[in-house]
């Protein structure tokens, strides 16, 4: 009993923090420090760290189970086309085509230590790392070649917005840039500029960088980059960033050293400081601007609202979704209960119900109207027996309207989602 309150007091307080900050702590914490992740969809994701670790989420990033790497040595990238193909870099690359389930290891012809690998999609993807290696590869990794980068620094990142425009960058204020997939690269060297972590691009024109200090931003496919203000009331509790994500041409993310977050939603003219944990925020990914994670140290944090403060029931005024939507539950699998969230871009009238694998409805969840903005119910799942369940959304607007999607033009929304208890 004194281990059921223990556990009941430490989730209400990881929970009352992610309403506070806007991020939530995953529990429980991961056995290494995790240095990347990428999620393919709001639910199924990746992290890999220290000591080989690599960690696999069906549920959003709430929990994590480890895979098995082959390999004791950090992991410093991690980066998937599709649910079954992936690969892992840091002194070896790992390939999967299982989502993970087996990961072998790829021939470079070197050894080297890669800090960086992207692929554009199964088969067309770059790597980089110490003393300026750049590889590349069209089938998936099963050959990899060395191209010339004129450079000897050690990289950081590598990023492309398609299979010709790309970057890297790295020590020393190293940048490369190429348009035709490598076979030629570019260097730019930024005067009095200590090494850049992380690089960017949302097409091939638009690009950021994250670095000791700096987060600079390019329009022109990397030709030129200019500085970007970072805030100083208050400051970031670090000058180093390590990780950059954009979702669009406006909003972005930076994470840094101590905790640091900086967001933008004006492409990074401003910058406003949301601090999450207080460890090294090696790296984030978001997903659109409401979802995404953070890989930082021993955690990983995730969002639903974009890092910003929203009331843990739903927003009237902050992060009104512009459409309607129905989130993955989590955790997934659960025992005994589970959050289901929903986002409702107007006043609605919204039936939720859990139901049976054989149609029949189990339990009504919510059935009434409701205002716009972000939502979530709890499913306490006592009674039932383990199993696979599917919980249903039906939307119908009440606003004035004509009872219209905005997005969709649909007069209705339906959604149905597979959830798992296990006990």
């Amino acid at each position: 009993m004194r281990t059921l309150i223990l556990f009941c007091v430490l989730s209400f307080a990881v929970c009352v923090a992610g309403a506070q900050t806007g991020w939530i702590r995953s529990m429980p914490p991961t056995p290494h420090d995790t240095y990347s992740l990428h999620f393919i969809d709001t639910s199924y994701g990746w992290v890999a760290g220290a000591s080989g670790y690599i960690g696999y989420s069906t549920d959003v990033g709430v929990s994590w189970s480890a895979q098995t790497s082959g390999t004791t040595k950090d992991l410093w990238c991690v980066h998937f086309t599709d649910p079954l193909n992936g690969w892992v870099v840091g002194d070896t690359v790992l390939h999967t085509t299982n989502g993970g389930a087996n990961w072998i290891p790829q021939s470079i012809g070197m050894r080297k230590l890669l800090r960086s690998v992207f692929f554009v999609d199964a088969n067309i993807g770059w790597a980089v790392g110490e003393a300026g290696t750049v590889l590349h590869t069209t089938n998936g990794g099963t050959n990899w070649i060395a191209q010339t980068s004129n450079t000897t620094q050690f990289l950081y990142s590598v990023h492309f917005a398609g299979p010709l425009n790309g970057g890297a960058v790295g020590w020393s204020g190293t940048i490369l840039r190429t348009t035709n997939g490598g076979s030629t690269w570019t260097v730019k060297t930024l005067p009095s500029t200590g090494q850049l972590n992380a690089v960017q691009f949302i097409d091939a024109n638009n690009g950021w960088i994250a670095g000791l200090g700096r987060i600079l931003h390019t329009t022109d496919g990397g030709t030129t980059w200019n500085d970007q203000t970072i805030p100083t009331s208050p400051p970031p509790p670090d000058p180093v960033f390590y990780g950059v994500s954009f979702v669009d041409a406006n909003h972005g993310w930076v994470s840094g050293g101590s905790g640091g977050l900086l967001r933008t939603t004006d492409g990074g003219s401003t910058w406003t400081l949301q601090l999450v944990g207080n460890s090294v925020n090696w790296e984030i990914h978001m997903y659109s601007t409401s979802i995404g994670w953070i890989a930082a140290g021993n955690y990983i944090y995730y969002t639903r609202t974009g890092g910003v403060i929203v009331s843990v029931d739903e927003s009237k005024q902050n992060g009104v979704p512009l459409h309607y939507a129905l989130d993955q539950n989590y955790p997934n699998p659960f025992n005994p209960s589970t959050t289901i969230c929903y986002g409702l871009p107007r006043k609605s009238f919204v039936h939720l119900a859990v139901f049976n694998p054989l149609g029949q409805r189990v339990a009504v969840l919510q059935n009434g109207e409701q205002e716009a903005g972000n939502h979530e119910v709890k499913f306490d799942g006592k009674g039932f027996s383990s199993g696979v369940y599917f919980y249903r959304i039906q939307v119908r607007p009440l606003d004035s309207a004509i009872g219209r999607d905005s997005k969709s033009g649909a007069e209705s929304f339906t959604e149905t989602k597979k959830l798992l208890m296990i006990r």
